[in-house]
């Protein structure tokens, strides 16, 4: 965090999303585990990418075969850890190659 923000002078958003990207909807990521509305709406959407992006490449905390595994393991964790709206977006968006949302 602090390098983003005062050696790479990049906005405030940015380096708050560096910092905030393992903390989970529910409490129990860290560094800090904050929860909910405490963690950014940017930061929200970055969890999605960066669980997704962690169970396809086999270094998640469960192990899948493939993208449709990877959906069913995150809807299974659920509100735990993402923010739902976020979270059934990215799932709507994946299926149906849709860069609309519904929700």
């Amino acid at each position: 965090y602090k390098i983003i923000k005062q050696e790479m002078d990049l906005p405030e958003y940015i380096a708050k999303i560096a910092l905030e990207h393992h903390e989970r909807n529910d409490g129990t990521g860290y560094p800090e585990g904050i929860s909910g509305d405490m963690i950014s709406y940017m930061t929200h959407i970055v969890i999605v990418c960066d669980v997704y992006d962690a169970l396809i490449s086999g270094k998640g905390p469960v192990r899948v075969r493939n993208a449709k595994e990877a959906m069913r393991a995150m809807l299974e964790i659920g509100s735990r850890w993402f923010t739902p709206s976020i979270l059934y977006t990215f799932v709507h968006m994946s299926n149906y190659n849709d860069i609309t949302s519904t929700y």
